[in-house]
């Protein structure tokens, strides 16, 4: 890669029949940025067309999802950039973490509003499971897009949260420094109850992520408190929270270390057996040609599958190095600063969003653009018309969760026309940052919307549910919580026959954590699946991320 950097009038470049892997391509990538005569680019594999075109792109930055899909890949992205000029990414995923009265929602408001504050919200109206503001071009952010997910507090949806993490996000936790009853908070308890958790879940998905934390309701003392007393009080226990973060993150990012040491010592040993074995085969395939049986034993037991076996292996393992280490296409594994997961400034961010003058909400935003804008990841550059599939995308009324991939291409090709994009990559392209999810032939819009599948699996009473679902269809019945609906909606208008045979069904789940088959027809989400091969492609996204593990039972899901 050194000595392509230099041959600037270079042409033509034959790469075909080179084995070459993500960090390779990451240095070649970087050469061929200054190659600017090149025309000619051929990767072998028949993979087309070969003419590229640099004098549409400026200097570039791959993102390292690109380049850890492998090198053709990666080639194939330089390509289109090459065929169609290229424009910066400046969309981030902000995660907005916290406990379900911790006021994170109307923080969210008040720093989008000009003044920094807002209205307080009614008890009705807070976030249950998730809400998404799309597309909020902050002020002061020169271009900087972000995506909030606005993440539930409501404990029983933590299991739930985990395909939301992403190492392109920036998280954002709010605590409170009192309880309902008005009662402060040791930093103890802030810590235990309402910090830790967050920390330690996202250290095991996105352990190198920055986390801004926020202490809500500075100006809003508790009866009997005056103001001063109160940030006072809040003052000196976020300087308390603030140094048992530090010991708490130290011990995370030294976790992360041994892990990764672990982890690198097995893929070489992994590499060493697979150099063996290949060697071996290839000393069989010779003495077999030869139709000799020189060389004794020393091929035997090695099988291909076996060899196969260790390359998956070896590929989960790097997988994996890859999540913790989350590298920046900058430069390579070798070159990157150890991986830290960091409290972004060092400090609790102490905050009013109701009253005050909001001063405090404008300073986190400001605070938050300069975090967003020193990430490594940000400003990399992607083919033109990427966002634009990604914004129609996101606008476009699917009606469904989950959308047959050729579908979803040509509705997309009809509000892009006019524009040469390539509707297949951008979508496989946002799908590795998170926007959205391709999984095998279908593509997930929304992956917000997986809430609604995973609701009345991890509903805290599911049979209660049913009850208050039947009780409110009596006339007499008074008003009933509509939450009931979020297992079985409609149970009540089954025939007496179907609703025993439904109820049998929920006690499985409940008692042995068993979704049966024939309950994909009746629970709110799954039952607005067109057909099984929807249900099934659901079903297999939950299992990618760990929610559920499905094999067969009879006729049973597990």
């Amino acid at each position: 890669a050194g000595a392509l950097s230099s041959m600037q009038n270079l042409t033509t470049l034959d790469l075909a029949n080179n084995n070459i892997g993500p960090e390779g391509a990451s240095a070649l990538a970087g050469a061929l940025s200054s190659m600017r005569n090149l025309t000619t680019l051929d990767l072998g594999y028949d993979v087309k067309p070969t003419a590229v075109d640099w004098t549409t792109v400026t200097e570039f930055t791959i993102p390292s999802e690109v380049l850890e899909q492998g090198w053709i890949e990666t080639f194939q992205f330089l390509r289109k950039l090459g065929e169609g000029g290229s424009e910066k990414c400046s969309q981030l995923r902000l995660l907005l973490l916290g406990d379900g009265t911790a006021g994170k929602t109307s923080f969210l408001r008040a720093m989008q509003s000009e003044s920094g504050t807002t209205e307080a919200i009614p008890l009705d109206e807070r976030t249950i499971a998730i809400d998404v503001l799309r597309n909020w071009k902050v002020k002061g952010g020169r271009g900087l897009v972000f995506e909030v997910w606005d993440l539930g507090g409501q404990a029983q949806y933590y299991t739930s949260h985990s395909p939301y993490f992403s190492p392109r996000s920036l998280v954002l936790l709010v605590v409170r420094p009192t309880a309902e009853d008005g009662q402060y908070y040791t930093a103890g308890q802030l810590m235990e109850d309402f910090v830790l958790m967050w920390l330690r879940m996202l250290h095991a998905h996105v352990p190198s992520c920055r986390v801004l934390l926020v202490c809500s309701r500075w100006c809003s003392p508790p009866e009997g408190e005056t103001l001063e007393q109160h940030q006072a009080h809040v003052s000196k226990m976020c300087a308390e929270v603030e140094k048992a973060v530090a010991v708490e993150l130290e011990d995370l990012n030294q976790q992360t270390q041994t892990e990764l040491e672990n982890l690198r010592g097995q893929v070489v040993q992994l590499a060493d057996s697979i150099a063996v074995g290949d060697e071996r085969i290839r000393e069989m395939q010779q003495h077999a040609g030869r139709g000799t049986d020189e060389g004794g034993g020393h091929g035997k037991g090695v099988a291909p599958q076996d060899l196969e076996h260790l390359r998956t292996l070896a590929s989960q393992l790097q997988k994996r190095v890859r999540v913790v280490t989350s590298k920046s296409a900058a430069g390579s594994e070798r070159d990157a600063p150890a991986v830290t997961m960091e409290l972004a400034d060092g400090r609790v961010h102490c905050v009013e969003s109701v009253g005050g003058d909001g001063s405090t909400a404008v300073a986190v935003r400001e605070a938050l653009v300069k975090c967003a804008r020193a990430l490594p990841f940000m400003r990399e550059s992607i083919p033109k018309g990427y966002t634009t599939v990604k914004d129609a995308c996101l606008a476009h009324e699917w009606g469904r969760v989950a959308v047959p991939m050729e579908e979803a291409v040509e509705v997309l090709r009809g509000q892009c026309e006019g524009q040469t994009v390539d509707v297949h990559g951008a979508l496989g392209f946002w799908s590795l940052l998170g926007f959205m999810l391709v999984h095998d032939d279908w593509l997930l819009p929304r992956p917000t919307d997986m809430i609604d599948l995973v609701r009345p699996l991890v509903h805290h009473d599911p049979l209660a549910a049913l009850d208050k679902t039947l009780a409110r269809a009596r006339p007499s019945a008074a008003a009933q919580d509509a939450s009931a609906d979020w297992v079985v909606p409609g149970f009540a208008e089954l025939g007496k026959e179907a609703q025993t045979e439904v109820r049998g069904m929920v006690e499985r789940l409940v008692d042995d954590n068993v979704l049966c088959e024939g309950l994909h027809a009746h629970l709110r989400g799954w039952k607005d699946a067109r057909d099984d091969a929807e249900r099934n492609a659901l079903l297999g996204v939950l299992e990618r991320f760990g929610l559920v593990v499905v094999h067969d039972v009879g006729a049973q899901e597990q």
